[in-house]
């Protein structure tokens, strides 16, 4: 009998951490599913998809309300870690002997149940990115391939190429902010050599590159005709050009 109760308070002890867990996370999640206005299953999945950005760097998760999923569960351990520090209180309090698994502490409980979790959702992310790449880039050429990822740059680089025989020294005007996209530089990559975006006083600008921009002041558009339009907001305009269509 006393072999039967050292085996439930061991089992107890063991699962402690877990129950702690589960009730933070339902805190957690509860709480921020309700300032977000969402569902629960929607809110999960949200944060599932944000702790794999590929497009970015491998590390960076996406931001969800006020703080990325890694800082929700820096605040899920310390809620953990309460509520197991007062579970565990109580226990003693009714003078049972249970303890906790390999003499951990409850951060260092709660820590590892969530870095286990953590982990575990990157991977299920991960694994759904793998095999959505794999079905969407698989027998398909090099430049297919290239045309898939950076469709909108590609295209509009062929656009302006299509106008553009000899060499010019372009002028790149973008709603795109260079330092978060790479749009930009994609198509600064795919136009050279046929436009370099590296003009100066020694080699002015001769064409304007208008690449996704909304609002294009006319003072930019000074001395350059529009050749051609690709769409509402992105076309190509060569200095003092004879034949342009608006």
């Amino acid at each position: 009998m006393m072999a039967g109760d050292n085996d439930g308070k061991s089992n107890l002890g063991f699962l402690l951490p877990f129950i702690a867990v589960g009730i933070g996370a339902v805190i957690l999640l509860g709480g921020l599913a309700a300032a977000l206005k969402t569902t629960l299953p929607a809110l999960m999945s949200l944060i599932v998809d944000s702790l794999y950005y590929p497009d970015t760097n491998f590390c960076k998760v996406r931001q969800i309300g006020l703080s990325s999923a890694s800082g929700y569960a820096y605040f899920l351990i310390i809620i953990s870690a309460t509520l197991l520090y007062c579970l565990t209180a109580i226990f003693k309090k009714a003078k049972s002997d249970i303890k906790l698994p390999f003499h951990l502490s409850s951060l260092t409980s709660a820590a590892f149940i969530v870095f286990i979790i953590f982990i575990a959702a990157q991977l299920v992310h991960q694994n759904k990115y793998f095999f959505y790449i794999q079905k969407r880039y698989l027998g398909k050429t090099s430049a297919e391939k290239i045309a898939l990822f950076y469709s909108y740059p590609y295209y509009f680089s062929l656009f302006c190429q299509q106008y553009l025989s000899v060499r010019h020294w372009g002028r790149l005007i973008t709603d795109f902010n260079e330092l978060e996209h790479i749009e930009p530089h994609a198509l600064s990559y795919y136009l050279y050599p046929t436009v370099s975006f590296l003009a100066d006083k020694k080699h002015p600008a001769d064409c304007l590159i208008v690449f996704h921009k909304k609002n294009i002041p006319d003072t930019l558009l000074k001395d350059f005709q529009i050749i051609d339009r690709a769409n509402k907001f992105s076309f190509l305009a060569i200095r003092n050009a004879p034949h342009a269509a608006r």
